[in-house]
């Protein structure tokens, strides 16, 4: 996904903190996840229906669930 390093998060969690404050930090980090994880599932149910619509148009082809 990202190729991020020990240095690049830190900077980044240094920058956060300076920007945000201790106080409002956790609130945003947490609104931040839930945000992520509503778009992995928002995307894994786009995979599942384009691969769902792939199956139904090539039915001779098999998926990699399939196997």
């Amino acid at each position: 996904m990202l190729d991020m390093g020990f240095f690049e998060v830190s900077l980044i969690a240094i920058v956060a903190v300076l920007v945000l404050g201790p106080k409002r930090l956790p609130k945003v980090a947490r609104m931040v996840g839930s945000l992520l994880g509503k778009g992995r599932v928002l995307w894994r149910h786009v995979k599942k229906e384009v691969s769902d619509l792939d199956a139904e148009s090539n039915p001779s082809r098999k998926r990699d669930s399939d196997e």
